[in-house]
Order: structure tokens, then C-alpha cells, then sequence
């Protein structure tokens, strides 16, 4: 512990769970498949100068359940342990932010990298609620699939919470260009 404070390193807990469902042809059947991951993660973080930016790396095990419905034998049901990684950088200002971020799963050899900008595009007199704009890159993949996206953000600050959504431009290996978009809710602590 006293290593951690003296290398002014917090350290921190992450759990995060998603969940999936797709389908997909094999041998002219149809195949419905479900996965759940699960990733407990440890990690470290540390600020610098004024605290404006911080960095920070996390890592724990990926708990994946994976079940598949449709073949002639029945069903598919497995139970895999990866790796997870992440990094992640943050330059934050009342007025304006930047953040980057990039993590690996081992479990599908899945990269995923994103750099986000925002500025505060309106502030009200009084009241709620400010607007922050901004821009999303985001790049992701295996030797399965690619993905590139791009497009701009809005973001507005509730209270204790963030309400952000984004959409642009997608460009990926399975189904071409098209358009993408996201809706985030979170709060910081």
C-alpha cells in the first residue's frame, strides 16, 4: 500500500458484463447464439501536474458463456477464461476534455482503441443543462472482423450524470460502409 502512495498510484476495482445475441448460418441451418461475458478487473491509476491528466491501466480474467442453438445435435453450450487488458489516458478541464483508450481481450484476440475530444459548445445563465460537442474515433477488430468509426458527439451533464450520444460513419469488413450511432449514460465518482 505505501508503495502505491509513494509511486502516487490509486488503485481501483472494475466490473464490468455484457451480453449478446446474434445468428448466423452454418450448413444451411440457422444458428442462434448467446454470450455473456463477464471481466472482474485491477487496476492502478495516477495523475499528473495539476491532476488535469491522469493514466491508467486495469487487468483481470474475462468470464465468457457461450451458447449456440440450431444445430442438428442440439445445442452448443461452453464456458471459456481469457485475459482482459486496458489503458487509458484522460485530459480533463470545466471547458473541454480529450481521452484515449485501448484494451485486448484474448478470449477472441479482440483489439479495441478510441480517441474521444469534447468541448463546451453552450452553457446556460442559470439552470440546466450544459452541451459539450465533440468528436469519436474508434478502431476495432480480429482476424474475424474490422471495424473503423468516426463521427461527432453530444454530451449533457444531469446532475451527477452524463447523458452523451454519437453516431457517424462506419466502415467495417463484415457489411461495408454504413452509419453507426451509441447512447452512453454514466457517472463519474
Amino acid at each position: 500500500r505505501d508503495l502505491w502512495k509513494g509511486l502516487g498510484l490509486a488503485g481501483y476495482l472494475q466490473l464490468f458484463g455484457d451480453a449478446q445475441s446474434y445468428e448466423y448460418e452454418s450448413d444451411d441451418q440457422d444458428i442462434d447464439a448467446r454470450v455473456q461475458h463477464l471481466t472482474p478487473s485491477l487496476g492502478a491509476t495516477r495523475a499528473f501536474g495539476d491532476g488535469a491528466w491522469t493514466v491508467s491501466a486495469l487487468v483481470g480474467p474475462q468470464l465468457q458463456w457461450k451458447r449456440e442453438e440450431g444445430f442438428l445435435n442440439g445445442s452448443r453450450r461452453d464456458f471459456d477464461v481469457g485475459v482482459f487488458a486496458q489503458a487509458e489516458t484522460l485530459y480533463w478541464q470545466k471547458t473541454h476534455s480529450l481521452q484515449g483508450i485501448a484494451s485486448y481481450a484474448s478470449l477472441d484476440d479482440f483489439f479495441f482503441g478510441r480517441a474521444r475530444g469534447k468541448l463546451l459548445a453552450w452553457s446556460p445563465d442559470t439552470g440546466c443543462c450544459s452541451l459539450f460537442a465533440g468528436l469519436d474515433v474508434a478502431g476495432m477488430g480480429n482476424r474475424d472482423f474490422r471495424a473503423l468509426q468516426t463521427g461527432p458527439l453530444l454530451e449533457v451533464p444531469i446532475g451527477r450524470y452524463f447523458v452523451l450520444g454519437r453516431g457517424g460513419y462506419q466502415l467495417d469488413s463484415n457489411f461495408g460502409s454504413g452509419a453507426y450511432s451509441g447512447l452512453e449514460i454514466y457517472a463519474p465518482f
